[in-house]
């Protein structure tokens, strides 16, 4: 896809003698919002890792058009941002320092960097934990951190692995408010998202993970068909419009 940000383009990885995860061809375009959905196991985290190239694999991975292999990981950090499942970051740094390290990779001037780190915080709700230590936070408070560190480098593609896990509710729809706007804005977003309610309300492409191989693709109401959801999931479909939840307006 010519608009592409990130593509993995027939990408596998060998996760055990025997057992491979792909091949994956997954394109995130300029301004989408990409769920990666699929039962635990399935092989979703593996293929998030391959995107970002922290595990080998077969295939080809692209950002910005060009082999992710091929790029300095200087080049890599200005291209795609990246918050894992369970990130190892246990430094007591304060907060904004975790931020302004992902402002770092993008961003040069110092001004412009303070800014940066400003307005992630303030994306994502958590400009009040400014000067608290990131060591101290909850998991929530960890995550809308590292999602604020993610968005301040500026990088076109974001990659996600289920950035809502320990979010309370309206965290949650804070954060899906969040990554909708980083689309308009012309980031593309490869996120693995654990409930298939929220795929269907807030993805733009659904790519859906059974066994280590893709099975469907395309807009969430044909990537989740009544096969699909029968045969990966082992599911059915309740036939009634889905709850859609808001932040109340601020007076």
């Amino acid at each position: 896809m010519a608009d592409a940000v990130l593509a993995l383009e027939a990408v596998t990885v060998s996760v055990a003698p025997g057992q491979v995860v792909g091949p994956a061809h997954i394109s995130v375009a300029k301004g989408a919002l990409v769920a990666l959905v699929g039962p635990n196991g399935s092989g979703k985290t593996t293929l998030l890792r391959a995107a970002v190239g922290l595990t080998p694999h077969g295939g080809q991975v692209l950002a910005g058009g060009r082999p992710l292999g091929s790029q300095s990981a200087a080049e890599r950090a200005r291209r795609v941002a990246y918050v894992p499942q369970q990130s190892r970051l246990e430094a007591p740094l304060a907060v904004e320092r975790v931020v302004e390290l992902g402002a770092e990779a993008g961003v040069h001037r110092a001004d412009a960097r303070a800014a940066a780190v400003r307005d992630a915080l303030a994306s994502v709700d958590a400009s009040g934990l400014v000067g608290r230590r990131f060591d101290a936070l909850s998991l929530g408070e960890r995550r809308r951190v590292l999602l604020a560190r993610a968005l301040a480098t500026g990088a076109p593609a974001l990659v996600l692995d289920e950035p809502d896990a320990y979010l309370d509710v309206a965290q949650r729809v804070r954060l899906f408010e969040t990554l909708r706007r980083c689309a308009t804005a012309g980031r593309g977003l490869l996120v693995v998202v654990h409930s298939l309610a929220e795929a269907c309300l807030e993805a733009d492409h659904v790519v859906v993970v059974a066994e280590g191989r893709v099975v469907a693709q395309g807009a969430p109401t044909v990537a989740l068909d009544d096969e699909t959801l029968r045969t990966a999931f082992g599911v059915r479909r309740e036939r009634h419009a889905a709850d859609r939840f808001h932040l109340p307006e601020r007076r």
